[in-house]
């Protein structure tokens, strides 16, 4: 486990340049591929800074499922239902971020 922290700011910061870049490109699916790898980073961060431990994956909603998940179980639970609703309220968005991940892998 890395205690100083690098393992999390490295990657929070890759997710800071992918909404720079997001917020740059001219292809507005790729502005979404962008935009998605972002929160993936950024929920692998998150994750790692709460629970010391680095997850897989690729998409977005079963990252937080699985963050929410982990909340749950150590005992977190209103910030569990908190990704819980955030999953909900921002399903469509979360799925075409998805869909731009799995659409630019398939080119």
């Amino acid at each position: 486990m890395d205690l100083s922290g690098e393992y999390a700011a490295r990657l929070k910061k890759r997710a800071e340049n992918f909404i720079r870049e997001a917020e740059e490109a001219f292809d507005p699916n790729l502005a979404m591929f962008f935009v998605e790898q972002s929160l993936q980073l950024y929920v692998k961060a998150v994750y790692y800074e709460l629970f010391g431990e680095k997850i897989r994956g690729h998409s977005i909603r079963s990252l937080l499922g699985f963050l929410s998940k982990s909340l749950e179980d150590n005992g977190f639970r209103e910030l569990s239902e908190r990704v819980g609703s955030f999953i909900s309220m921002f399903r469509e968005e979360l799925i075409l971020a998805e869909e731009a991940y799995t659409e630019s892998r398939a080119k």
